[in-house]
C-alpha cells in the first residue's frame, strides 16, 4: 500500500511516517508534501493508494488541493487531519469523498484504525482489478466464439442463441440498427498448404481492417467467405460515407493480396430482421456487373472495385443459399435436442460433432468445445447460468482433446438431471406472471432476459413459451403495449409528444413517431387530431 502524506509541519510528517512504517508492515510512504500544491504534483507522480492530508496548509489547502487530485485521479483514498479549530473542514472533506478524519494531535490507534480501513478498501480493488485482469483474458479467448455465433444466429435465422442485451454488454454496441456486409473470394483455387495460409492471412487481414473502420462483429471465414456485422445508430446510412470507407478495405486488400474478390453489402435493418440483410449482402455478391455499384433501381455509382450493394431485382427470383457447413447442421441438431430435452439425441449428436471437429489442433478443438457450451446453456429451458463459468474454468484448464470430450459428456449428464428436476418445479402461470411483471415495468428499459430472470427460466424457453401463449414476440408485446398506453395518453392527456415518448421509455421521441405510425397508420400529432374531431 503506497501511502503519501501531505502537512506542512515536518514533525508532524516524521511522526506520521515512524508510526506507519512501525504499525502497518504493508505500508510504504512514496512521498511527503509540505503544501497543497506540492501534494497535487507528488499524487500525480507517484500515484498513491493513499494520502495523509492536513486541512490548513499554506497556498492551496488541503481541501482544494483533494479536490484537485480527486479530479486525475479518483481512486486515491483520503485520510484528513485537522485541528479543532478547522473541524467544519473537516465535515467539508467527508463531504468530497474522504475516507476518515482525525483530530490533531494524532492518536495511534485512531490513525492505525483509519489505515487498516484503506488498506482493506485497496486490497478489495486490487482483487476486483486482477479478477477484471483475468475475466478479459477469458473474454479474449471466447470472443471470436461468440462473435461468430452472433453472424450464425441471424445468417441462418436460427433461435436466439443469446439476447441482444447480452451481445449488447459483449460488444460494448448498440445493436438497434445495422447492415451486413459480405466479403467473397472468387478464383477457384486449388488449395494447398500455402495457398490455405495465404486465404486464412486475407481474412484475418480484412478482420483488422473492419474493425479499425468501426466496433463491428466479425465472423470466421467459412470456405472462401466472411460475413461483417456493422452497427449503425439509425435506421438509414449515409451510403457515400459507407461506400469510401468499403473502397478503401478494398485497394488495401488488393495491394497486399492476388486474390480476385467482390464485397457485397445489405440494407440496414432492425435487429429481429438482421438475417434479411445478410440475405441482402449475399444476394449482392450474385450481381454480373463488374464496375458499377448499384443502389437502388434509379441510381448506380461508377466504380472500380467489385462492390455491389444490394438491390431489389426481378430478375433474381431466388435467394442463391450457401450450404451450410455440416459442423453447424451438426451444432443446430445439438441445440434442438437440448431445447426439447433429448438428451439421448444431444449425446449422439454430440458425439457426431467430436468426431467432425475431432481432427482439429487442441486450442481450434477448444474453441469448438465452447461455442457448444454457450449454444446448450442458451438452449436449456430453465436458467442454468450459475455453474456456466466453472465449465468454462474446466475446458479451459483441460489438457488433450479426449479429455475435453470426456468433460464435456459430464456436462450434457448434469444437464439432464438438473433440468428435469428444476423442470418439475415450474408453474403453469409463468407467462402470467410475466404479462403483469412487463405491464408494471413497460416504461422502463426492459428486455426479453430481464422477463425470463424474474419467472426463473432461460431465455430460449422463455421466448418459446411467450410467442406460443401470446401469438407475439416478446419485442412486438411489448411494442404494441406501449402505443396502447400512448394512445390512452394522446386521448385523456395534453402531455406533450416528447413527454409522451419519454414516460413509455423511448428516449428518442422521432423513433416512438416511427413505431406510432408503423402500427396505427397516423403520426402521434395526427392521431391526437383526429380523436379531437371525433
Amino acid at each position: 500500500m503506497k501511502i503519501l502524506i501531505a502537512d506542512d509541519e515536518y514533525l508532524a510528517i516524521e511522526a506520521i511516517k515512524k508510526l506507519v512504517t512501525n504499525s502497518i508492515k504493508e505500508a510504504k510512504i512514496v512521498a511527503t508534501a509540505s503544501s497543497g500544491k506540492e501534494a497535487i504534483l507528488k499524487a500525480n507522480e507517484f500515484n498513491p493508494d493513499v494520502a495523509i492530508m492536513d486541512i490548513q496548509m499554506p497556498g492551496i489547502d488541503g481541501l482544494e488541493a483533494i479536490r484537485q487530485i480527486k479530479s486525475t485521479n479518483s481512486n486515491i483514498i483520503f485520510i484528513v487531519l485537522t485541528a479543532y479549530d478547522f473541524f467544519d473542514y473537516a465535515k467539508e472533506a467527508i463531504g468530497i469523498g474522504a475516507l476518515d478524519y482525525l483530530l490533531k494531535p494524532i492518536k495511534k490507534d485512531q490513525l492505525i484504525e483509519a489505515l487498516e480501513k484503506a488498506k482493506a478498501i485497496v486490497e478489495v480493488r486490487k482483487k476486483q482489478t486482477q479478477w477484471e485482469y483475468e475475466l478479459k483474458e477469458k473474454l479474449s479467448l471466447i470472443s471470436p466464439i461468440i462473435e461468430n455465433q452472433f453472424i450464425t444466429q441471424n445468417l441462418y435465422a436460427f433461435e436466439d442463441f443469446f439476447p441482444k442485451s447480452f451481445y449488447e454488454n459483449v460488444f460494448d454496441e448498440n445493436l438497434n440498427y445495422g447492415y451486413a456486409i459480405s466479403l467473397m473470394i472468387e478464383d477457384n483455387i486449388d488449395v494447398d498448404f500455402k495457398t490455405s495460409i495465404d486465404i486464412h492471412a486475407f481474412f484475418e487481414t480484412s478482420k483488422i481492417l473492419f474493425k479499425k473502420m468501426t466496433n463491428c462483429i466479425v465472423s470466421q471465414s467459412i470456405a472462401s467467405k466472411q460475413y461483417i456485422w456493422m452497427p449503425v445508430p439509425y435506421d438509414e446510412v449515409d451510403i457515400e460515407h459507407e461506400l469510401e470507407n468499403l473502397r478503401s478495405v478494398y485497394k488495401k486488400l488488393s495491394r497486399q493480396f492476388s486474390f480476385s474478390f467482390k464485397i457485397g453489402m445489405g440494407r440496414v435493418k432492425e435487429y429481429d430482421r438482421f438475417y434479411e440483410s445478410f440475405r441482402e449482402s449475399d444476394k449482392a455478391l450474385l450481381l454480373e456487373s463488374d464496375k458499377s455499384l448499384l443502389i437502388d433501381s434509379d441510381r448506380s455509382f461508377s466504380t472500380d472495385e467489385k462492390i455491389s450493394l444490394y438491390k431489389e431485382d426481378k430478375k433474381i427470383n431466388e435467394y442463391k443459399k450457401d450450404n451450410i457447413e455440416d459442423y453447424q447442421l451438426k451444432l443446430s441438431k445439438f441445440a434442438e435436442n437440448i431445447a426439447n430435452l433429448d438428451f439421448i439425441g444431444a449425446k449422439k449428436n454430440f458425439k457426431h460433432l467430436h468426431d467432425a471437429i475431432s481432427s482439429l489442433e487442441i486450442e481450434s478443438y477448444r474453441l469448438k468445445l465452447l461455442e457448444n457450451l454457450m449454444v446448450a446453456e442458451k438452449n436449456l429451458p430453465v436458467d442454468n447460468t450459475s455453474l456456466y463459468s466453472e465449465k468454462i474454468e474446466m475446458l479451459l484448464k483441460s489438457e488433450s482433446i479426449p479429455d475435453m470430450a470426456n468433460q464435456f459428456s459430464s456436462f450434457i449428464l448434469s444437464w439432464e438431471s438438473d433440468t428435469k428436476d428444476r423442470l418439475m418445479n415450474i408453474d403453469e402461470g409463468i407467462i402470467p406472471d410475466a404479462m403483469k411483471y412487463i405491464e408494471a415495468h413497460y416504461n422502463e428499459n426492459i428486455s426479453m432476459d430481464d422477463v425470463a430472470k424474474y419467472v426463473s427460466i432461460s431465455y430460449h424457453y422463455f421466448s418459446k413459451m411467450f410467442k406460443q401463449q401470446t401469438g407475439k414476440s416478446f419485442t412486438d408485446y411489448l411494442t404494441d403495449l406501449r402505443i396502447e398506453k400512448s394512445i390512452e395518453m394522446l386521448e385523456k392527456t395534453q402531455k406533450s409528444i416528447k413527454d409522451i415518448s419519454l414516460e413509455l421509455g423511448y428516449n428518442d421521441s422521432n423513433y416512438f413517431c416511427k413505431i406510432f405510425k408503423k402500427i396505427t397508420g397516423l403520426t402521434p400529432t395526427e392521431y391526437r387530431l383526429e380523436n379531437e374531431k371525433g
